[in-house]
C-alpha cells in the first residue's frame, strides 16, 4: 500500500510540475503577443485589413492585426516547404495565383465545386471503389458541415453556395503578410494583395459566418480536420476583440 501511495505521488507530481510549466509557457507567450502588438498597433483602417489572413494567422499563432511575424525562420521554411516561396518571384507568382485564377487554381476550383455540389446532394457515396481522395474529401466534408450545423446553425441543403473563394483569398492574404516579413515583397505590395483579397471577399460573402464556412469548406477538399478543430476556430475567430469581432467584413474598406 505505502509503495502504491509513493507512485500515485510521484505520478501527481509529475503532473503538477509540467501542468505548472506549460501554464506558464501559455503565460509568457501571450505576454510576448501582447508586447509585440503594441510595439506595431495599426491604425484602425489598416488594421482591419489584417481581418483577412486573421484566421491563419492563429491558427499559426502569430498576432493577429499586425504585419510582423514572430517565427521567422519557421515562416520561411513552411513557405519554402508548403508553396515552394523563397524569393520575390515565387512569392508574387503565387499570392496572383491565388487572387487571380491561375490555370492550375481554376482547374482544382472547377473540380473542387463540382465535387462540393454531389457531396451537398448526396450524389456521391463512400464505396469500395471510390477512390481515396474522393473518400478523404467525403470524410472531411462531412467533419466541417458537422461543426458547421454545432456552431452555425448551417443547413448545407439551403443558402450557402458552392463559391469556395474564401479559401483562395485567406491564403494569399496570410502569405502577403509572411513574404513581406521575409522580405520577397514590399510593404505597398502586401497591402496591395490584401485589398485585393478584401475586395473579392466584399462581392462575395455577406459577413465573416459565409466567408469561414467557403474557408473550410474548400478547405476540407484538401485536408482533413476534426469537427472539433473547426469548432475551436469558429470560437477563437469571433470571440470578444478579435479582428472579426470588431471589423465586421462588410465594414472594411480599401485602403490604396
Amino acid at each position: 500500500m505505502q509503495k502504491l501511495i509513493i507512485i500515485m505521488v510521484v505520478i501527481i507530481s509529475v503532473i503538477t510540475y509540467f501542468a505548472v510549466k506549460f501554464v506558464r509557457s501559455v503565460k509568457k507567450e501571450e505576454q510576448e503577443k501582447e508586447q509585440l502588438y503594441s510595439q506595431h498597433q495599426l491604425p484602425p483602417e489598416k488594421e482591419s485589413l489584417l481581418a483577412f489572413g486573421a484566421l491563419l494567422t492563429r491558427q499559426r499563432g502569430e498576432v493577429p492585426g499586425i504585419l510582423p511575424v514572430r517565427k521567422l525562420d519557421e515562416t520561411a521554411d513552411g513557405l519554402a516547404a508548403q508553396w515552394d516561396i523563397n524569393d520575390s518571384q515565387s512569392a508574387h507568382s503565387t499570392i496572383e495565383g491565388l487572387l487571380h485564377h491561375s490555370e492550375e487554381k481554376t482547374e482544382w476550383r472547377a473540380y473542387s465545386e463540382n465535387l462540393l455540389i454531389k457531396l451537398r446532394n448526396k450524389d456521391i457515396q463512400d464505396t469500395e471503389e471510390t477512390a481515396e481522395e474522393v473518400r478523404s474529401s467525403i470524410n472531411n466534408y462531412q467533419a466541417a458541415t458537422t461543426a458547421f450545423k454545432t456552431d452555425l446553425d448551417y443547413d448545407d441543403s439551403l443558402s450557402v453556395n458552392t463559391d469556395l473563394r474564401a479559401w483562395d483569398l485567406e491564403r494569399a492574404a496570410f502569405l502577403a503578410r509572411c513574404s513581406l516579413a521575409l522580405g520577397y515583397i514590399t510593404e505597398d505590395e502586401a497591402w496591395s494583395y490584401i485589398n485585393e483579397a478584401q475586395r473579392q471577399a466584399k462581392e462575395k460573402y455577406a459577413d465573416w459566418k459565409d466567408y469561414f464556412i467557403a474557408f473550410f469548406l474548400g478547405r476540407s477538399l484538401e485536408y482533413a480536420e476534426s469537427s472539433y478543430e473547426i469548432s475551436r476556430f469558429y470560437r477563437n475567430m469571433f470571440e470578444e476583440n478579435s479582428l472579426w469581432v470588431k471589423y465586421p467584413l462588410k465594414s472594411v474598406s480599401s485602403q490604396e
